[in-house]
């Protein structure tokens, strides 16, 4: 029985392109049923917003406008002034108010009261024998109102106890001279009986609000016992309106989990559905590819046997299908091949078949340059055909630098031969390929001077870049990509050996932790980046700039004196004062730095940055964005 094998490049593709496509179009239906959900949620919120207006609207033009109009009507009406003056029965009064107390819903008492304690009442219930009205907090509210009707806080009614909440005007002579209240009552339930009509969506309240931003009625307790709304955020919508004309505003509450709830119920069926139809066409797809690779496996282990072995031929698919006409075909094609004269077959021949196939560039090329022989792998590294090979009319077209060929053939004819030499070639198309080539010479006969070159190379392209990237990332500072202590330490290495004057800038930033601790170690991280351009943007060339650690950089300028480096230091002080700050942070820092130099003798790099850490510390001193050198301090 044939067993599963590794996939061939195009069967894997085969499972692989369909599966990453399916995937593709779940990600994409994920990002359509998150957007049609941003696009529901921010629907449902447009409509709270509208509701809350409609809500605010409907109080004011059916509770508050029309007791504001009649307060003010009522408080300055002909009968009321000449009841007060005596001149009207309390009768007259009465009457009148009896017609405002049926047009509108919701009073509970119409009611004035006089500086001198006197009080009447619509409808003519008895008050308490102490009853003042002075006292009371609906006189207080009119007596505060500058003209307009004034709304009171809600309190208890002293005859009936209900809550209620009053609204008052204050009452003039004609000289404009305060002489009482008038006022008319709104009962608290009334109110809530209003609010509680409203439809909501589930996990939703509303509420009004006073003018101080507290929430005093409402078809939820939670937020009027705490006396406060709660701020919108990624959890809760609060929506609330502008002031009424009473300085009241309505406010919905709603859960943001509410609100994408229906959105979320009516889709996940067709996520969930769309998950299965991916792992069903999934499995069917990779069962078919598996079971036609068998398949194919088991056929060419077929082949590979009676090729090998020479084994009787067999017909092992009887399916009628393309296996089984690919078995067919090569049963006949052997037959006629097991006819031919084995014998004809040369050691030369076998030889070239291996080399011909071979994963392997194999090459031959004369003294003077010319190819003479390249297999088709060797042709097709470098993207020619072989005919174009050897139409080229020097290898030297092949290589990138010319010396790279004067040392390969210098190396051939001093031991040879070589062996993993790595060069970098040209391609056809101008890329360039790394080879390591191992190459002998062959000469024609023992005293001749002519030679050919044969030998073999291999792509080593991946194992050179990657060799590079180590490097690249072994001498540089992953956050900000300038060199990292490592590097700097072999650069002053290789300074101190060419030059006998070195100095060195030691530098960071004022105030930087406080910066990540205000603005966040994002914001800090791009001004570490912000910060490295700058100074890669104003050393000298020759000169190298590092990442020491956390803020601290330091820039190394081989054959340079303190003079120099002070100018150098004094530039980038003024280059980084003078720069755009980076994203979210509303200035530049300053820079505290210190500079010291070394001449004429061999120290060591911890040494001399130590002197320079003094230098900072120093400028750190004297309040930052100051350059301090070593020499000053110790001298």
């Amino acid at each position: 029985m044939c067993t599963f094998h590794k996939l061939s490049r195009p069967l894997l593709l085969t499972v692989l392109v369909p599966i990453v496509v399916g995937l593709v179009l779940l990600l994409l239906v994920w990002v359509a049923f998150q957007s049609s959900k941003r696009i529901a949620v921010a629907a449902q919120e447009q409509q709270i917003s509208d509701m809350a207006g409609l809500v605010a609207n409907s109080i004011e033009r059916m509770w508050i406008a029309p007791r504001n109009a009649t307060v003010k009507a009522l408080s300055t009406s002909e009968t009321l002034h000449r009841r007060i003056a005596g001149e009207a029965s309390f009768h007259e009064l009465y009457a009148e108010w009896r017609s405002a107390f049926e047009l509108l819903d919701g009073y509970f008492f119409i009611y004035y009261g006089l500086e001198d304690g006197t009080v009447e009442l619509y409808p003519d219930w008895e008050l308490p024998a102490d009853f003042d009205p002075r006292s009371r907090p609906w006189y207080h509210a009119g007596l505060r109102s500058e003209g307009e009707p004034e709304w009171s806080i809600p309190y208890a009614e002293i005859i009936t106890g209900e809550i209620i909440i009053s609204t008052n005007m204050p009452i003039f002579r004609q000289d404009g001279q305060r002489i009482g209240v008038f006022a008319t009552d709104l009962t608290y339930s009334v109110l809530e009986q209003a609010l509680g009509d409203i439809p909501l969506p589930s996990d939703a309240s509303v509420y009004l609000v006073d003018e101080n931003g507290h929430p005093f009625i409402g078809t939820d307790t939670r937020y009027i016992e705490r006396q406060a709304l709660p701020p919108s955020s990624e959890h809760l919508l609060v929506q609330r309106t502008g002031p009424l004309s009473n300085n009241w505003s309505v406010a919905v509450v709603v859960s943001r989990e509410a609100l994408s709830q229906a959105f979320a119920d009516t889709a996940r069926p067709l996520l969930v559905f769309s998950v299965m139809l991916f792992l069903f066409s999934a499995g069917a797809v990779s069962f078919l590819v598996l079971r036609l690779g068998s398949r194919a496996r088991q056929l060419s282990h077929y082949f590979a046997s009676v090729m090998d072995n020479r084994d009787e031929l067999r017909t092992i698919y009887r399916t009628h299908d393309e296996f089984s006409h690919l078995n067919q075909q090569f049963n006949a094609v052997l037959r006629k091949a097991r006819l031919s004269e084995e014998e004809r077959l040369s050691q030369e021949r076998v030889y070239r078949h291996l080399v011909e196939h071979s994963p392997i560039g194999f090459f031959r090329i004369s003294r003077d340059g010319m190819p003479v022989y390249v297999n088709a792998f060797c042709a097709e590294m470098l993207g020619y055909t072989r005919s174009e090979i050897y139409r080229l009319s020097t290898a030297l077209q092949l290589y990138r630098r010319a010396e790279q060929r004067r040392a390969f053939i210098s190396g051939l004819i001093e031991h040879g031969e070589v062996r993993d030499m790595h060069l970098e070639f040209l391609k056809k198309t101008g890329e360039s390929i790394w080879v390591a080539v191992t190459a002998v010479v062959h000469h024609e006969t023992p005293e001749s001077k002519a030679f050919a070159i044969e030998g073999f190379m291999v792509d080593v392209s991946r194992k050179v870049a990657e060799h590079r990237q180590l490097k690249n990332l072994a001498e540089s500072d992953p956050l900000t990509g300038i060199a990292n202590r490592r590097a700097f330490a072999t650069a002053y290495t290789l300074a101190t050996q060419e030059s006998s004057e070195v100095a060195l800038i030691f530098f960071d930033l004022d105030h930087f932790k406080g910066l990540n601790d205000t603005y966040g170690h994002d914001t800090g991280d791009r001004l570490l980046r912000h910060l490295s351009e700058i100074g890669t943007s104003v050393i000298r060339q020759g000169d190298v700039f590092a990442r020491l650690g956390g803020d601290e950089f330091a820039i190394l300028l081989p054959g340079a004196d303190e003079h120099a480096a002070l100018g150098l230091a004094e530039r980038l002080r003024d280059h980084v004062r003078a720069a755009t700050p980076p994203e979210g942070l509303p200035a530049m820092p300053t820079l505290s730095i210190g500079v010291c130099s070394v001449v004429g003798e061999v120290r060591p790099l911890e040494t001399l940055l130590k002197e320079a850490d003094q230098a900072l510390y120093a400028a750190k001193a004297r309040g930052g964005n100051t350059v301090c050198r070593h020499s000053v301090l110790t001298n």
